[in-house]
């Protein structure tokens, strides 16, 4: 069955506006996510690379999770003034550092997976 022209248009301004909600909850979830643990779930996602894979030049970090550089650098900022991660100097290459979880960070991690 084809719609007139006009009910198209309606359709269209339903399914955007549904968009708009399914946005604005996912929003409100992940605020609400952040606000009891502290952490944006990218923060958490990173961390709990970190924790995988790590220890982890930014870079490497960037590219597992595939995001830009920027992005890791600043949810590492935010890592870091949380108290979750440490750095060390890369002895492979002295511009950079390494990233791994220190026992704060794998004490959050722990909580947030529900574990006592």
């Amino acid at each position: 069955m084809t719609l007139p022209a006009k009910d198209t248009s309606l359709t269209d301004a339903a399914a955007r506006l549904r968009l708009g909600i399914v946005r604005t909850a996912r929003r409100l979830r992940q605020e609400a996510a952040a606000e009891a643990t502290g952490l944006t779930p990218t923060s958490t996602a990173a961390l709990a690379t970190i924790e995988r894979h790590g220890p982890l030049t930014p870079s490497e970090l960037a590219a597992i999770e595939r995001v830009k550089r920027p992005t890791v650098t600043r949810t590492l900022g935010c890592l870091d003034r949380e108290g979750l991660i440490e750095r060390t100097p890369d002895p492979a290459d002295g511009r950079s550092a390494l990233v791994s979880v220190n026992a704060a960070g794998r004490e959050r991690l722990r909580r947030l997976r529900g574990r006592k």
